[in-house]
């Protein structure tokens, strides 16, 4: 299952990670102010001591985050 969360533009400047959370993909934003208040917000939602790590970005998680058209114009850039 994959959740936007923080896809928030500084400056023109994003850099995607991908926070795992028992096996759920956050796409997160880690240049955005708010990174660890929305970390924090989302690891707080799972029962005690969940399993936590980090992965880089995958096409899979921007199909399903990203609307497909969306997708089609940023090929084209």
């Amino acid at each position: 299952m994959l959740y936007i969360c923080t896809i928030i533009k500084k400056q023109n400047k994003m850099a995607l990670e991908v926070l795992i959370v028992n096996g759920d993909r956050y796409l997160v934003n880690t240049e955005s102010p708010a990174v660890d208040k929305t970390a924090d917000e989302i690891i707080s939602s799972y029962p005690q001591e969940p399993t936590l790590d980090w992965d880089e970005v995958r096409d899979i998680d921007l199909e399903r985050a990203v609307p497909a058209e969306i997708l089609e114009m940023m090929k084209n850039i």
